[in-house]
């Protein structure tokens, strides 16, 4: 990938960067300032939410830099993890829990119910994207117990509602049929 970055030093800075991503390290060459331009090169370990790592290099003045430090946050939540809450009204009263795995911005899981109509782990998958500055997602399992088997759930954000946090999940969940006295209802899950 290429672009254009900036940095702040004394003052703000900008210029050219070129980077490659390998696995989970980030390699790159930046070209930034306009008197004594800056070349340096480095790499940087990507998680899911910062990179971190170091970098070295030389300006058009002749000086060098060396062992240069970057550390970047890079906006995405981290939703792996565990994260509960009361179970949507259309499934019945009790408890669901989510089990999150997080690879960019694919989510997959389990949902374990524990409500007065159903007592099961079902799989979760889904994504969450960034149309704007609040983050979306679109998720979806298949209940696998009577009465229910075989009806899919779609998790969505509810309108007006910010939808995802770094410690809360805010929806509704969908029935593909009626199954136990309604299609929907509305969530809050917190983070563990």
């Amino acid at each position: 990938m290429q672009g254009f970055g900036g940095v702040t030093e004394d003052k703000r800075r900008t210029g050219f960067v070129a980077a490659v991503l390998s696995g989970s390290t980030l390699y790159f060459n930046f070209n930034y300032g306009s008197n004594c331009v800056r070349m340096v090169s480095g790499t940087l370990a990507v998680g899911p939410s910062s990179m971190t790592g170091t970098f070295n290099g030389t300006t058009t003045c002749g000086d060098k830099v060396q062992s240069g430090q970057v550390s970047l946050d890079s906006g995405r939540l981290n939703l792996a993890g565990r994260w509960t809450g009361p179970a949507p009204s259309n499934l019945g009263p009790g408890t669901w829990t989510w089990d999150l795995s997080q690879l960019g911005n694919r989510l997959t899981g389990t949902a374990t119910l524990q409500t007065s109509n159903l007592q099961e782990a079902d799989a979760l998958q889904g994504v969450f994207v960034y149309p704007s500055q609040n983050p979306i997602f679109s998720m979806g399992m298949v209940l696998s117990s009577p009465p229910c088997s075989g009806v899919s759930v779609d998790l969505m954000p509810v309108r007006d509602v910010i939808p995802l946090t770094v410690t809360q999940i805010s929806g509704q969940a969908t029935l593909s049929s009626p199954c136990l006295g309604g299609t929907s209802g509305n969530f809050v899950l917190t983070k563990q």
